[in-house]
């Protein structure tokens, strides 16, 4: 019997080709900023009036 791998958060984490998962987070197209978990807008940083953010996968270490 196999069993099913259910992330924990729908739209936190991804699988790569292998079947390994990793984190999703977000990146700020204006200052680089990357964020977890992952939103499309408003940048965390104090400093950056950024509003969009690209999904981007986070390293695993």
């Amino acid at each position: 019997m196999s069993a099913s791998v259910q992330p924990a958060i729908d739209g936190w984490f991804a699988t790569d080709g292998s079947g390994d998962p990793y984190l999703i987070g977000g990146k700020c197209h204006q200052c680089g900023t990357f964020v977890f978990p992952p939103r499309a807008n408003n940048c965390p940083n104090p400093g950056c009036d950024g509003d969009e953010l690209a999904q981007v996968p986070l390293s695993r270490r």
